[in-house]
Formats: structure tokens, C-alpha cells, sequence
């Protein structure tokens, strides 16, 4: 099995990958890569659920787009880094540093932003990343508001494999280099290093800014982790708007919960939690909830803070001829035993779409 892998990943020579172990593998050989390959804390239902929309999604936005930004670089000029979450504290955190806010760099969930413009709370960068329908309701809900207009400039922090519903909402979205396997070959393209997030969590993500950006702490609002009164995520958010529409006389706004977050820590949440404290270690970046007493010290202003994104801009040409010649080393019949035949269907189908893109460049 090594020797397989290592012949089909020889032609990569960075340093810096990580061995991806779809389910099906696991299945056939538990021992030999369970303990060797699979990390302790990667979302397997995640990947096995989703890996089929995320390779379409990621081929999707390589043959759509001429240019594909990658952030390298983030500079802002606030005196301090804020991440807001959907929990349902969110609002309660914020309370105390209300007046502060303009100083902090905001960057919100997507499930939170809906939210935060209703209380004429504008984030400064957004984070999205979930494949799933709900991101559309998220943003739809933010849309739909009648307070303030729809913040569609403001730049969003997305994966090649994420939501296809970006380019709807929003004019200025930037990618980020994740461990998903395609994007390791991307990064093996551009020169860059892959993110590594043991949360899998957008708090990990707002956490890897925070230090790109210089910061020492990050402080987080709606971010518990736990459900509170009885309310999984804050009221307005995208779930509240989907809620809404199935709304009679037998099923009330308050029948509905989405999943994610009880009342005490899930195992998942757990492990969560502590992904986000060791990346805070490893960082050497402190998490401080608002909702814990931690208040920050801001200094005067006279002018408004702004931000500035540097990204690498890869050419669709370049990247698609690149890919297509690696192509035969990328070990699609490993992957191939997961989905059975579809899946490789799904392989030559998106070969002839880069090669006949190609052609057509």
C-alpha cells in the first residue's frame, strides 16, 4: 500500500501534505491506515458525504473563472481582530464593546451575517465555506433585510470545494489553500502552503487571520459552542429564514432546531474546541471570548481602520494545462473504490472539461 501511494504522489515534491484516507480504504486495510494515515480529528461522515460535491465544486470554479485568487497576504490597520459567530449569544457578547466595534477587524460567519447587519453591524470580511444549501439562506436572509443595504463588496474568505452560490451574492471572493487533496496540488502549483485547521471550524480560519494579519489575540462573540435558552444559533440567520417559509397553525417557528450545538458540549463540539485551543498554541495566538469577561483595550481613531488583501492571482490556462499533466498521477483508483463507478465517471468527465477548455484557450 506505501509503495502505491508513494509511486502515484512521486511527482509532488513539496514538504509540506497531508494523506487524505477516504472511507472505503479503511474499510479494506483498518489496520494499516487507520493509525498511520487518518488524523484523529478529520470529519470522516464530512468526507464521505461530501467529497463528490467538492471535487465537482472545485473543477467547477477552475474551468468558470479565468483567475483564481489565493490569499497570501492580509494587512488591517484596526487595533483589534473580532470573529462572530452564529451561537446564540452572539448579540449578548457583542453588548459590552457596542460602541468599539468600528476599531475591531470583523470577521463574520456566514451564518452570522444576517444578524449582524440587522443591528447595523457591518463585518469586514466574511467567512464561508459549507458545500451544503443552507449558505444560500444565510446570505438570502442578509439580502432580504430592509435596515441596510446588502453589503454585496465586502470580501469573502471561501475554499475551491465550497458553495457554487458566491458569485450571486458577492463581487469580491478570495480563496484560501486547504488540505482537501486537490487543493495540496494547487499549492504545489502556486508555491504555497496549505491551511491547516484541526477545528474545522471557521473559528480556526478567523484564528490563521488573525495571525496573518499580526494579530496576538482574537477575540470571539457566538462562538460556544453550545446551544442557550433553548436556541441552537441566533434568531435571523439563515435558519430562522428557511424556518419561516414551513411556518402553519401545526408547526411553530420554535419546532424548528437545527443541529450542530446542544446545551453541553458534543463530542463534536469538543473536538472542535480543543482543534481551535492547540492551533492557538501553535500560533502562539490567544482566543478570548467575549462572553468570558475579556474586553479589549482600544486605542483612539481619527480615521476608519481599513484592510488590505493581497492575493496570488493563478490563470485558468496555466493551472488547467498543469493539472492535466499531472493527471495519470493522481490516485483516482483508490478513490474510484469509494463511489464505484460513478466515480469514475465523474474522473473522465472532468478531464474532457479541462481538455476541451484547454483546447479551446
Amino acid at each position: 500500500m506505501g509503495a502505491i501511494i508513494a509511486d502515484d504522489l512521486s511527482s509532488f515534491s513539496g514538504e509540506k501534505r497531508e494523506a487524505v484516507v477516504l472511507p472505503s480504504l479503511l474499510r479494506l486495510w483498518p489496520e494499516i491506515l487507520q493509525d498511520l494515515l487518518q488524523p484523529e480529528n478529520t470529519d470522516r461522515s464530512s468526507t464521505d458525504r461530501f467529497f463528490r460535491r467538492w471535487t465537482f465544486n472545485f473543477f467547477g470554479k477552475i474551468l468558470e473563472k479565468n483567475t483564481l485568487p489565493l490569499i497570501r497576504s492580509l494587512h488591517s490597520e484596526h487595533h483589534g481582530c473580532l470573529f462572530c459567530g452564529a451561537g446564540p449569544g452572539l448579540l449578548d457578547d457583542l453588548k459590552p464593546i457596542q460602541k468599539n466595534l468600528h476599531k475591531m477587524l470583523i470577521i463574520s460567519s456566514d451564518t452570522a451575517l444576517a444578524p449582524l447587519l440587522a443591528n447595523q453591524i457591518v463585518p469586514d470580511l466574511i467567512l464561508s465555506i459549507d458545500a451544503g444549501r443552507g449558505t444560500e439562506y444565510h446570505f438570502s436572509a442578509a439580502q432580504k433585510l430592509k435596515k441596510i443595504p446588502f453589503p454585496s463588496s465586502i470580501p469573502v474568505l471561501s475554499w475551491l470545494p465550497g458553495p457554487s452560490v458566491l458569485d450571486d451574492f458577492f463581487s469580491d471572493i478570495i480563496y484560501y489553500p486547504s488540505s482537501f487533496p486537490f487543493d495540496q496540488v494547487l499549492c504545489e502549483y502556486a508555491k504555497l502552503d496549505f491551511w491547516e485547521n484541526p477545528s474545522r471550524n471557521l473559528a480556526g480560519l478567523a484564528l490563521i487571520l488573525a495571525g496573518l494579519a499580526g494579530f496576538a489575540s482574537l477575540y470571539t462573540a457566538g462562538a460556544d459552542f453550545k446551544a442557550k435558552n433553548q436556541q441552537s444559533h441566533i434568531r435571523g440567520s439563515g435558519y430562522t429564514y428557511y424556518a419561516l417559509q414551513r411556518v402553519n397553525r401545526t408547526c411553530s417557528l420554535e419546532m424548528y432546531r437545527p443541529g450542530g450545538y446542544s446545551d453541553r458540549l458534543t463530542q463534536k463540539n469538543k473536538t472542535a474546541l480543543e482543534g481551535l485551543m492547540d492551533l492557538s498554541v501553535k500560533l502562539g495566538i490567544k482566543v478570548l471570548p467575549l462572553s468570558e469577561g475579556h474586553a479589549p483595550k482600544l486605542k483612539e481613531t481619527l480615521t476608519e481602520p481599513k484592510i488590505q488583501i493581497t492575493a496570488e492571482k493563478i490563470k485558468q490556462k496555466e493551472l488547467i494545462q498543469f493539472f492535466l499533466k499531472h493527471w495519470n498521477h493522481f490516485p483516482f483508483s483508490m478513490m474510484g473504490m469509494e463511489f464505484g463507478g460513478k466515480f469514475f465517471q465523474l474522473k473522465n468527465k472532468i478531464r474532457a472539461l479541462l481538455e476541451s477548455s484547454a483546447q479551446e484557450n
